[in-house]
């Protein structure tokens, strides 16, 4: 800690404390240090810190807190990262009194949320702490940053999934009330969480205990936004709180979706600037300047003129490269030695044939098929597939033709919303397929209990 001076503590934890530092030789450079005493740890806890100082050195992404330093001393493990001077959007949310965010602050702060977990997400870690306390903001609260990786776990490919419990109950998924394995999309609820208290100032889940906060995420009943916001808002939250997990959208397709492209764009130009233009005499200079490097020829004095194909011809060898000598001609062909030893012709090929135009074919005998009373005979396999005998022809000769079948897709001949509609069905059905299973599992539950 030498390199760096205590100025104040901001934080504290279960096995350390958070402090703000500055660089000796910098002042002005202020850092966050995290301390935490390992000496008093149990394996897997102190594996854990190493873990997280691991998870921040491989993120390198402007919306997440940078990792900058870590070093063991006395038994404490100190991590360095860069210090947000605007605080937490919890503090943010906090100071507003009941005075709602603009709209367009909303989705700014919700795009940035979106980049980082995108990031995360694409080296297969899943934070799986996701809350306004760990949403940092600098830039004159301008810009969020995500942080707070204590509890974050990293997957071995991005189809595993996770089976422990953890996170803030406010802003835990279905799956996690329930048990059962989770993936990214866990994530993808608080986020739908956190959108929601950034347009409302309220949690979409609140209740006095655990058990009916429970109740309510299982049963994803949450209130509506508040009057000002869009119904692209409500839809985005939506989709997000999507009780089944295969249906919320990740955080890369959220990125794509219509209502935050124009603000993903102008992100992403700020991630990754276009490399600047070259003048026009750089243009022009470029194309010579590499082929004289890789030919290694000095610059010529004049642009030479160009030369058509017959100058280029007739011009004379270099001085100082002699001619090579003239070819040998090539022996001659058993053909050529021996003019009546003439070999066949080569069978024609199907497939050259066929793919030129106007080629000549040789004729053919084409066979007939063996008619029976003007029809051709099937074989019985044939027939019983079909669903019996073969169906007697017309009296006038003429060719049965069947009726068209309509080609109109099944939703459209429902009518206007009938996909629509169908969708919903399915989905109640769904719900309420869950809602059946879950019964039975408490009555299984209570059943055990009395037998017991």
């Amino acid at each position: 800690m030498h390199k760096y001076k205590r100025v104040r503590q901001i934080g504290k934890g279960a096995f350390g404390a958070a402090v703000l530092v500055c660089d000796v030789k910098r002042p002005k450079d202020q850092y966050v240090v995290k301390h935490v005493d390992v000496s008093r740890m149990k394996p897997d806890d102190r594996e854990a810190a190493m873990k997280e100082v691991r998870l921040l050195a491989s993120f390198q992404h402007p919306h997440i807190i940078q990792y900058r330093d870590s070093f063991v001393e006395g038994g404490t493990l100190h991590i360095v990262m860069d210090y947000a001077e605007c605080g937490d959007v919890h503090g943010l949310l906090k100071a507003r009194g009941g005075e709602l965010l603009p709209e367009e602050q909303v989705l700014e702060y919700f795009v940035q949320l979106c980049l980082a977990m995108e990031h995360v997400h694409s080296k297969r870690v899943l934070h799986r702490d996701l809350k306004p306390q760990n949403l940092f903001l600098t830039n004159h609260k301008r810009t969020l940053k995500l942080g707070d990786f204590g509890i974050a776990r990293t997957l071995a490919s991005s189809m595993e999934l996770a089976q422990t419990t953890c996170g803030t109950p406010y802003y835990m998924s279905p799956e996690i009330c329930e048990n059962k394995p989770y993936d990214a999309k866990s994530d993808v609820w608080s986020m739908g969480c956190l959108l929601y208290e950034l347009a409302s100032l309220k949690c979409p889940f609140d209740a006095s205990n655990m058990m009916s906060l429970v109740k309510k995420i299982m049963r994803g009943w949450y209130p509506p936004l508040p009057a000002p916001c869009s119904a692209g808002l409500s839809n985005l939250v939506e989709s997000c709180l999507n009780k089944r997990h295969t249906a919320r959208p990740s955080a890369k397709e959220l990125l794509a979706v219509p209502l935050l492209r124009p603000i993903v764009e102008r992100y992403t130009a700020e991630m990754h600037p276009a490399p600047s233009e070259p003048s026009p005499s750089a243009k022009q200079e470029a194309p010579l300047l590499l082929s004289r490097a890789s030919s290694g020829l000095p610059p010529p004095t004049s642009s030479p003129s160009p030369a058509s194909p017959d100058a280029r011809a007739r011009l004379s060898p270099l001085p100082d490269k002699p001619s090579p000598p003239p070819a040998a001609p090539p022996p001659p062909l058993a053909a050529e030695l021996k003019p009546e030893a003439k070999s066949p012709p080569p069978p024609p090929l199907a497939s050259a044939a066929a793919g030129h135009e106007g080629a000549a074919r040789p004729a053919r005998p084409r066979r007939l098929p063996q008619l029976d009373q003007g029809r051709p005979r099937a074989p019985r396999e044939a027939r019983e597939a079909r669903g019996g005998a073969p169906p007697t022809p017309p009296a006038d000769g003429r060719r049965h033709t069947p009726p068209a079948l309509p080609t109109q897709p099944p939703f459209e001949r429902l009518g206007g919303d009938g996909g629509a509609a169908l969708q919903r069905r399915q989905r109640a059905l769904l719900d309420a397929r869950e809602d059946l299973v879950r019964q039975r599992r408490v009555e299984e539950g209570r059943l055990r209990r009395l037998r017991a």
